[in-house]
C-alpha cells in the first residue's frame, strides 16, 4: 500500500482551486488571475471568461425555473438582467440551488440595484413573493392532513381543546397588487394582461395538496383566523376571535364553516400523536 501524499502536494492545487473559485463568482471581474495560462486561441482572461459567464448563466437559468410567472411578465430580457443583479448583489449563502432565489422577493421590493425595475414593474415584488411561497409550499415536509373523521371521533364538549394548525409549507400572503392573476393565467397558459393590471389590495392563502400547490384569496374575517392558526391555535380560540367581530353565535358557526372548508382542502395538518 502506497503512501498518503503529503500535504504539499495537495496545497498548490487546493489554493488554484480557490483562486479559481473566487474568479468565476466575483461580483466584478478581478484583475489578477490564479496561476493560468492561456494559448493561442484564448488568452487566460478569455478562458476564463468562459466559466465566469456559463456560471452567471446556469444561476439565472435556476431563478428562472423558480420564477415563471415573472420572468414570462418581465420578458426574457429584463428577468435575466434582474436575475444577474441578484446574484452579483446577494450570492448564495447556501451550497444548494434550491436556496438561491430566497431573497429575490425582498431584493426586487427593496434594493437599490431593482430601483428601475420597480419603477416599469411595481407589481414585480408581490409576484415574485407569491411565486416564492408556492416553491416553499411544493418542497414542505410531508404530513398527514385533518380529515372530517378526525373530528368525528371527538366529543362535542371538547371541540373547543382541538389543537389545529396549518400543514408544513402552507403560508398567508398579503399582496398589493392581484398577483394572482398573473400566476394563474401563465399557470393556464393564457394572456397575463399586465396592461390592464391595477394594484389591489388581496390576501392569499398558499398550501400544498398531494403534489398540487394550491392558493386562493380569503377576505379579512378568514385571513385573521389564518393568521393565528399560523402560530398554532385551539377552536376554541378561533370561535373567541371571530365573536369578536361577529358575535358569539354568528363567530361560532363562522369559524365551523371555515373549518370545513379547510378539512376539504387539506389546509390543515392532523393533530400531534393522530394515526
Amino acid at each position: 500500500m502506497s503512501a498518503p501524499l503529503s500535504r504539499g502536494v495537495h496545497a498548490p492545487l487546493a489554493s488554484a482551486q480557490r483562486d479559481f473559485a473566487a474568479w468565476t463568482i466575483a461580483r466584478e471581474e478581478p484583475l489578477l488571475t490564479p496561476g493560468l495560462s492561456g494559448d493561442a486561441r484564448a488568452d487566460v482572461r478569455e478562458r476564463l471568461g468562459v466559466y465566469r459567464h456559463a456560471y452567471l448563466a446556469r444561476l439565472v437559468e435556476v431563478l428562472a425555473d423558480d420564477y415563471p410567472a415573472l420572468k414570462r411578465a418581465l420578458g426574457d430580457a429584463r428577468f435575466d438582467a434582474l436575475a444577474a443583479a441578484y446574484v452579483r448583489a446577494l450570492p448564495s449563502r447556501s451550497p444548494s440551488l434550491r436556496d438561491l432565489g430566497a431573497r429575490l422577493p425582498g431584493f426586487v421590493a427593496a434594493h437599490e440595484a431593482a430601483a428601475e425595475l420597480r419603477a416599469g414593474a411595481p407589481w414585480a415584488a408581490d409576484l415574485a413573493r407569491l411565486e416564492l411561497a408556492v416553491t416553499d409550499a411544493f418542497d414542505a415536509e410531508d404530513a398527514r392532513p385533518l380529515a372530517r373523521t378526525d373530528l368525528a371521533a371527538i366529543a362535542p364538549e371538547r371541540w373547543g381543546d382541538l389543537a389545529l394548525g396549518l400543514m408544513p409549507g402552507a403560508q398567508r400572503l398579503d399582496l398589493a397588487w392581484p398577483a394572482r392573476a398573473l400566476r394563474t393565467a401563465h399557470d393556464a397558459e393564457q394572456p397575463l394582461a399586465l396592461d390592464a393590471l391595477e394594484p389591489r389590495a388581496e390576501r392569499v392563502v398558499v398550501w400544498r395538496r398531494g403534489e398540487r400547490v394550491l392558493h386562493r384569496e380569503v377576505d379579512a374575517g378568514e385571513a385573521a383566523l389564518l393568521a393565528r392558526l399560523a402560530s398554532g391555535a385551539r377552536f376554541g380560540e378561533l370561535c373567541a376571535l371571530a365573536a369578536e367581530a361577529r358575535g358569539d353565535e354568528a363567530g361560532a358557526a363562522f369559524a365551523a364553516a371555515l373549518l370545513g372548508r379547510w378539512v376539504e382542502d387539506e389546509l390543515l395538518s392532523s393533530p400531534a400523536g393522530s394515526p
